[in-house]
């Protein structure tokens, strides 16, 4: 659906100045939340004393030569970090004390050859770079990348400038001067005049990439553009662009990506939504459409409580989003679901700041803080995304009591995917007993084809069996198939097949799980066309212990029963390269082996 396109707004004439949109209340110094900017005031003091960290080639080159993307990644959102903080404490203070340290980290970052990510060089415009390690940054075919590093660094440095532009300067207006022109040269020019893969003009599919640049582009040409013909190109862009990635979404507004990843894709684009309101005043506004709606609300139903989500494809178990935003998300679009979730947001994260999201950011330190004590959060008990082909299920409205149940079927050639169909977690009062482990650092890997040699996207790391040791495949033909969510009986059945290469013998696999009276049961029934090593695993944080009469126990109380004709056997691993510590508290995991060789089983696990 082309939602933009549907609408054709007539951007022409219709754009504000720069002068206007800059006079808005939430671009006014005086609206910050000093409550909030109290708390950035320490770090920023201790920036006054470190040196600007150093950017090399060597670093920007350790992407290609050892896979790294923290080498230059690291020291890069660092100078941003440090930047915005000084910035947000001069503000508060208006002592001027930060105002040198900050001007050298914008200028050291003006210095920089370029602002791409070193493993974004591929969106480099083809006729400047092919297949190079290091971007063209000189020479007659010389043009700048636009991807999303370049992006967030523009949007951060147009920020800072229009906050402490005045106090630049003083300084000197040469500052201002070069800031407007590298803006310019480095993110409006490249987005008027080249195309560029994220942005779907050639049909293919996009993800977050799309309204994650649109949305720091847009603000970077309010806050920094004077010419109106520009201004109206660049609107008329965004939106085409935005209805590319809008028209890769189904009507139950399900985000492939997963949690974490909608931080980036649907609040982005109602970043770029607001942004495109404030832009035409208020004449570009599609809050009202359900696409925009359904988008909006999957986060809220994707949350088991707290900062825990279910962390289906690259997504952590833990997670936040920016409370302010989901509130004007909600009221924006008529979404009770989303204004109750947001106040779990705000007293979990009340001033988040992202360097990679200034808008946002902007929003949230210029935003009153809320009053969550009184405000109680009533969770979504059963969802079914009918084209995401994801359940989710719980004993309680009350997101902090009773078990929690969630399955996927889909298919694994998903946007960020791990060979996952089939697979499900379970959780009680908010906390995790079986689990997704999630994704870790991302290295040169993560995104080659050797993507799927790495631990944590092999079905066998999922809660999903294997036969004779082999898992499922990737690739858009394995896939689930006759799906049916049962909303009496609160069932998912799935017929998974087809997710099992041909060596393993498949010739019929059923799973169906569901979720009553705080008791989880999943149903097994297997038909291979070889006698194999049928073997369900189980994937959990905490040590679980083989019991007696066909029994594990496991955390939170719970157990896992079972058919005692199949073989237990318990597994520790190092979940090498993920931050288990920070989601599940614990550096070790466990995979329980609950197997048995035959040509067809039928069984059922009953977690309790």
């Amino acid at each position: 659906m082309k939602i933009f396109e549907k609408y054709n707004f007539a951007v022409s004439g219709n754009v504000i100045s720069k002068n206007e949109f800059c006079r808005l209340p939430f671009m006014r110094k005086e609206k910050f939340n000093k409550d909030k900017l109290v708390k950035v005031i320490e770090k920023a003091n201790e920036d006054l004393c470190k040196d600007i960290p150093l950017l090399t080639l060597s670093q920007y080159r350790a992407y290609h030569t050892v896979g790294s993307t923290s080498a230059y990644g690291s020291p890069y959102r660092e100078r941003m970090n440090m930047a915005i903080r000084l910035c947000f404490a001069e503000i508060y203070t208006g002592e001027g004390k930060y105002v040198d340290k900050l001007a050298d980290v914008i200028w050291a970052m003006l210095d920089e050859s370029t602002w791409m990510l070193p493993e974004h060089t591929v969106h480099m415009p083809e006729e400047a770079t092919v297949g190079m390690r290091v971007p063209r940054v000189a020479g007659e075919r010389y043009s700048h990348g636009l991807e999303l590093g370049s992006a967030y660094r523009s949007a951060l440095i147009a920020l800072i400038y229009h906050l402490l532009g005045d106090e630049f300067d003083k300084i000197s207006p040469f500052i201002g001067e070069r800031i407007v022109y590298t803006l310019k040269k480095r993110t409006i020019e490249p987005f008027c005049n080249y195309y560029f893969r994220w942005e779907g003009v050639d049909g293919n599919k996009v993800n977050n990439w799309c309204p994650w640049i649109v949305s720091n582009v847009l603000f970077t040409t309010a806050v920094i553009e004077d010419d109106t013909s520009v201004r109206e190109d660049v609107v008329n862009r965004s939106m085409t662009f935005l209805d590319n990635f809008i028209n890769c979404y189904k009507p139950d507004g399900g985000c492939e990506e997963g949690p974490t990843y909608w931080n980036a894709a649907a609040a982005c684009l109602f970043d770029s939504l607001e942004l495109l309101e404030y832009l035409t005043a208020g004449k570009v506004n599609i809050y009202s459409e359900p696409l925009i709606k359904a988008m909006g609300e999957y986060i809220a139903r994707m949350n088991i409580t707290g900062v825990y989500f279910v962390n289906f494809a690259d997504s952590h178990a833990r997670a936040s989003q920016d409370g302010d935003m989901l509130r004007r998300f909600g009221e924006k679009c008529g979404s009770e679901i989303l204004k109750s979730y947001s106040y779990s947001m705000l007293k979990h994260n009340d001033a988040p700041m992202d360097v990679a999201l200034p808008y946002r950011t902007l929003r949230n330190y210029t935003s009153p803080t809320v009053d969550t004590n009184d405000k109680k959060l009533t969770a979504a008990t059963d969802t079914y995304f009918a084209d995401l082909k994801v359940m989710l299920l719980r004993d309680s409205e009350d997101p902090e009591n009773g078990v929690f149940l969630a399955m996927k079927g889909g298919h694994n050639d998903e946007s960020h995917n791990h060979n996952d169909v089939g697979s499900f977690i379970v959780y009680k009062n908010g906390k995790p007993v079986l689990i997704d482990a999630g994704v870790g650092e991302y290295t040169k890997k993560t995104f080659s084809p050797e993507r799927y040699t790495i631990w944590s996207m092999q079905s066998l790391y999922h809660n999903l069996p294997s036969f004779d040791g082999i898992g499922q495949r990737n690739g858009k033909k394995y896939a689930s198939k006759n799906e049916i969510y049962d909303e009496g009986e609160r069932r998912l059945t799935l017929e998974l097949s087809d997710t099992y290469p041909e060596e393993c013998g498949v010739i019929s696999y059923v799973r169906s799980g569901t979720l009553k009276d705080g008791t989880v049961t999943v149903e097994e029934s297997v038909k291979l066309n070889k006698e194999s090593l049928i073997d369900f695993i189980f994937v959990t944080h905490r040590e679980p212990i083989i019991s007696t009469g066909g029994s594990i126990l496991l955390a939170e109380g719970m157990e896992l029963c079972y058919d005692d004709r199949l073989e237990a056997r318990i597994e520790s691993f190092d979940p090498e390269g993920m931050n288990t510590m920070y989601s599940f508290g614990t550096d070790v995991l466990y995979r329980i082996h609950l197997s048995i060789r035959s040509d067809r089983c039928e069984v059922s696990f009953i977690i309790r």
